[in-house]
């Protein structure tokens, strides 16, 4: 399976968020089952999200269905979804009231934050800063509640909760692991590459002027079997293709031959008897632009010539 990051650093990072956020995950499974569902239901909501933001994590490192705006997109909204219920909606109890301010305040900032980037036009072309702005504001108000639950008497619930309110962070860094090295890479170029430019057919002949009335221009796709030859021909107007599979041996009625390859461009001889085979094992396609005129035809039979 074809991985997204090739660089050592960046498979330790999105490891270190896979590994830390399905220990997370697991800890809360525990959470359930031990503390009982009425104490741990929340956590269970929240998990949901952080579940979707791991899978999508690991479907994104391994190329698995979902672009980088696709997942740009939704792990965010999970994340706001998630500061939303957690931190908004229903905070965790705090004892120390400056403490609850804080966490009150930069929860509030962390879901402005993400609306704005939403708001705006181009949301899906997030910056290095944008992100590490997300994930900073996030690792600041967990351990403002690390601090806060250390104050408060140690419990067994106490010491899940320590664990289990860094899943959130650990996504958030998830984020900027993931995109710090896509926006870093230049832009992809559109690539310009010139397969032919000639005045002559491929023996060497030089074409002659352009037909003189109302133009048209033809393409024609051809496929042509292995071992088929093609009957004796002619052409009366100019053209010239581009060979996208196979071999192709074009023979002239003087006996000059040309092996067209898969990728190369080829101009055709003009009213000049000649006919191609196909001497591969898999079959010729074949794409032809005729350059002609209202009424001509492109080609013209010599089949009582022999192709012996």
């Amino acid at each position: 399976m074809e991985i997204r990051f090739k660089q050592k650093s960046k498979i330790i990072d999105i490891s270190i968020v896979l590994v830390a956020g399905i220990a997370s995950v697991s800890m809360m499974i525990y959470a359930v089952f031990h503390f009982g569902l009425k104490n741990a239901w929340n956590e269970l909501v929240l998990n949901m999200f952080y579940v979707s933001c791991l899978v999508m994590t690991a479907m994104y490192f391994f190329k698995v269905g979902i672009t980088t705006n696709q997942f740009n997109y939704w792990c965010s909204l999970c994340v706001g979804i998630t500061v939303l219920l957690r931190d908004i909606l229903f905070p965790p109890p705090l004892i120390n009231y400056p403490l609850h301010l804080a966490c009150m305040t930069l929860s509030v900032m962390l879901v402005l934050m993400l609306i704005f980037f939403y708001s705006r036009k181009d949301w899906i072309t997030y910056s290095k800063r944008n992100l590490w702005m997300i994930c900073i504001v996030d690792m600041v108000l967990a351990t403002l509640y690390n601090i806060d639950i250390i104050l408060e008497p140690t419990d067994e619930y106490t010491a899940f909760l320590l664990t289990e309110i860094w899943i959130r962070p650990t996504i958030t860094y998830g984020l900027v692991a993931c995109f710090v090295k896509d926006n870093d890479e230049p832009e992809p170029q559109v690539q310009r590459t010139e397969l032919i430019r000639t005045s002559q057919s491929w023996d060497g002949v030089e074409l002659p002027d352009y037909l003189q009335g109302r133009p048209e221009v033809v393409a024609i796709k051809y496929e042509i079997p292995a071992g088929k030859k093609l009957d004796w021909h002619h052409h009366p107007v100019m053209n010239h293709g581009i060979l996208v599979q196979g071999e192709l041996t074009i023979i002239s009625k003087e006996g000059k031959e040309k092996v067209v390859h898969e990728g190369e461009a080829v101009v055709e001889m003009v009213n000049t008897i000649h006919h191609g085979e196909n001497r591969g094992l898999k079959p010729v396609v074949l794409y032809m632009f005729y350059l002609s005129q209202q009424g001509m035809p492109l080609s013209v039979l010599h089949s009582k010539i022999s192709l012996d």
